[in-house]
């Protein structure tokens, strides 16, 4: 019988050590897939981090973009006012000429050319006078309407006024302002 005890002593012995062998191999295999888990997991956050803060740097550059173009356009807006209130003032001043300058504005807008006999020309009351020495043939009267001056000639009407001449000259009197006024800046 101590055979049989020897016997079952050494199978129970070899189940203990196998056991044991299957227990270690299985405990290795857990810490490798943890393992595995765990680099998984840690190239997961990895990833997650670098696209958040690429995420955060395309927001804020795009936050920042957008307050750039807010600012220019408000620049620009009040750039457009100086150069508005510019041309205004501008506007003023023609309509407040010294005589002898308004006969000279005359004469350059007529290129040379003399007023035939018989066309009326309307100007403002304070330069009748001057513009009846400088162009006597014409028919000179007085409108206060009349804010540089109009000849008719047959029902046709030519209007020199500073108000048209501001209009169709604007464009030009925009960039001329705007290269004055902000030629200094940035």
């Amino acid at each position: 019988m101590a055979d049989i005890k020897n016997l079952t002593d050494k199978i129970t012995e070899d189940a203990r050590v196998k056991a044991q062998e299957i227990l270690k191999a299985a405990e290795e295999e857990a810490s490798l897939k943890e393992a595995e888990i765990m680099k998984a997991a840690e190239d997961r956050k990895d990833l997650i981090l670098k696209r958040a803060v690429t995420e955060t740097e395309l927001i804020r550059e795009r936050v920042i973009s957008a307050h750039a173009l807010s600012v220019r356009d408000e620049k620009l807006k009040e750039r457009g006012k100086v150069i508005e209130r510019t041309l205004q003032l501008a506007g003023e001043a023609l309509k407040d000429l010294p005589a002898p300058q308004f006969t000279e504005y005359m004469k350059k807008a007529l290129s040379g050319r003399q007023i035939p006999e018989g066309t009326k020309l309307k100007v403002n009351p304070s330069y009748l006078e001057e513009v009846r020495k400088e162009f006597p043939s014409a028919d000179a009267e007085a409108d206060e309407r009349v804010s540089g001056f109009e000849l008719e000639s047959g029902g046709i009407v030519e209007n020199h006024s500073f108000d048209s001449l501001m209009d169709f000259m604007r464009d030009e009197l925009e960039e001329i302002a705007a290269r004055e006024l902000f030629s200094k800046e940035g």
